[in-house]
């Protein structure tokens, strides 16, 4: 890690990204990846360097979460996304909405990662998109059309209460926050 880390510096680099392979499941906060992610930051740190990890829209159905929980989960029915198959684990992702339950497992995930490791920010693909969603499983999501079915509406307020917390778990480290949305 520190090799890397070293070199990296010495052409001139500030930050250090980790895209989505850093997490088993597409997009999700991995904890069982945290002693790794601190190494990573503490290598990062040594050298006055930012370390960053990512996350997106997408929710894997081969996340332990899923099963029982995959329309809870969903912007309203099951939307392939993603598939991920040059891993080890084979998966698809679908795309979900942070006004649901997704929202909360994934700032409850980069809470505890940002705590445990003093990663500096989060690189967000498309989860400060407030994308349109007709779950009605989610407060102010779909609009009941009639007929057992749902128009989408677009969470606005909820997508920016989410990024307001996402920010907050850095702020309430006494951190200086980055996030790319």
């Amino acid at each position: 890690t520190g090799l890397h880390i070293d070199n990296m510096y010495k052409q001139g680099f500030r930050t250090v990204i980790f895209h989505e392979n850093w997490s088993r499941y597409q997009g999700y906060p991995d904890l069982a990846q945290i002693p790794k992610l601190k190494a990573v930051a503490d290598a990062c740190h040594a050298r006055g360097m930012r370390f960053v990890i990512y996350f997106n829209q997408d929710m894997s159905d081969a996340t332990p979460e899923w099963k029982g929980m995959e329309y809870d989960f969903g912007i309203g029915g099951i939307l392939l996304s993603y598939k991920r198959e040059y891993d080890e684990i084979k998966q698809k992702g679908y795309y979900s909405c942070v006004n649901g339950p997704f929202g909360d497992l994934l700032l409850d995930g980069i809470e505890k990662i940002a705590q445990e490791t003093g990663i500096d920010g989060v690189y967000m693909d498309g989860t400060s998109v407030a994308w349109p969603c007709e779950n009605p499983t989610h407060v102010d999501c779909g609009v009941e059309l009639g007929n057992g079915k749902y128009g989408m509406t677009l969470p606005l307020r909820a997508t920016r209460k989410f990024l307001m917390r996402l920010r907050n778990i850095f702020v309430q480290q006494g951190r200086d926050v980055y996030m790319c949305a």
